[in-house]
This record gives C-alpha cells, structure tokens and sequence, in this order.
C-alpha cells in the first residue's frame, strides 16, 4: 500500500487505515481488529447498515478513531480474552460516540445485559399480558419471569430491581477482569423505562 492510501477515508467515507504497526490483513484474511473497527465505523456511517440496526441511529465514532492504528492501539491495551467486545454504554449514560475516552472492552454477557431495546411502547421487560402487565428478565438461563402488575410503573419497577441486581451480580462475577472504571460504572448502572 503506498503512503499517501494509507489515509485515504477508504472505510464508509470516514475512516482510514494511517500509518503504523497494525495490520489491517493477517494471512490472506481481514485481522480480528480490523474486522471489530470496521463494524463499529459501518454502525454508524454506512446507510445501509443503520437501516438494518436502528439502535445505532445518531452514534458516531470520535475523531481518534478514524485512523485505524488509534483504534488498535486501544484495542490492543483494553482486550482480555477471546470473545470481549467493544461497549459504548456502560460509562457514559446515554451515549452515542464509540471512541477511547467513552468504551471499554466487555465480556459479551455484559455488553448484552446493559444493551435495551430502543422503539418500545411499554418499558423495558415489560409486556401486556391480559389487562396486566408481565415483568420479564433475561438471564443466560432464558427469560424469568418475575410477575405480573395492575400496571406498567409496577412491572417496570419489578424488572428494574431484577434488572440492576443481574448487572451487579456480573460486575461481582468478573472483578479484577473488567477494569475498575467499568466495574463500579456497573455497580451503580441504572435501568430506565426507555
């Protein structure tokens, strides 16, 4: 690759590849890296693929990441073991930038319990059953039920309690895993309704 390509906006119009150690081919295959950058520049700058995840409507990727080597060197700092991913929500509420200052890399149990579904009429783990209202929780075991209310503040409220302890019960679980930043972020997450 000739210098000046190397920071050519190649990646969904945004990023590039910039010059350093990180490889963005490793045996005739794209590198794991590079394969987690590009998903994360996709999400939020490729039409097409934000058609296809709505969540990630208004997310971008801060300026540093742009450049590939930023990312890798991130990456390469923050990863633990196989299977981690790249999370946006854990120590920013209501974040949208993928970048170093707001991610940190999770295992992906973790990364799915504080993910929420976005769009909902009802809140979160609540669902209409009857006139009622259902509280559901997801666990690795599948969902549990946790019972069923006169309204939705009520089921939200039984959800959230089951929700928060989860995500506590996680973070005690992979201390001295995650780092301390994240493990006290997850220690005071909190659920909301939307």
């Amino acid at each position: 690759m000739r210098s000046e390509d190397k920071f050519k906006r190649t990646v969904c119009g945004v990023g590039y590849i910039g010059d350093g150690v990180y490889k963005v081919r490793e045996n005739y295959e794209w590198s794991p890296i590079y394969t987690r950058w590009r998903q994360i520049m996709q999400r939020c700058y490729d039409k097409n693929a934000k058609a296809r995840m709505a969540y990630y409507d208004g997310c971008y990727v801060h300026p540093d990441w742009h450049n590939f080597q930023n990312f890798a060197e991130w990456f390469e700092q923050q990863y633990k073991e196989d299977g981690w991913q790249v999370d946006k929500d854990i120590l920013v509420v209501g974040n949208r930038e993928y970048g170093p200052y707001t991610c940190a890399m999770v295992p992906s149990i973790i990364n799915t319990a504080v993910s929420k579904n976005r769009g909902r009429v009802l809140p979160q783990g609540v669902s209409t059953k009857g006139r009622r209202f259902a509280a559901r929780v997801s666990s690795p075991n599948g969902r549990v039920h946790l019972g069923t209310y006169d309204t939705p503040e009520e089921a939200f409220e039984a959800y959230k309690e089951a929700k928060e302890a989860y995500i506590q019960g996680l973070a005690e679980e992979y201390k001295g895993r995650i780092r301390e930043d994240v493990y006290e972020a997850l220690m005071n997450f909190e659920v909301y309704p939307f």
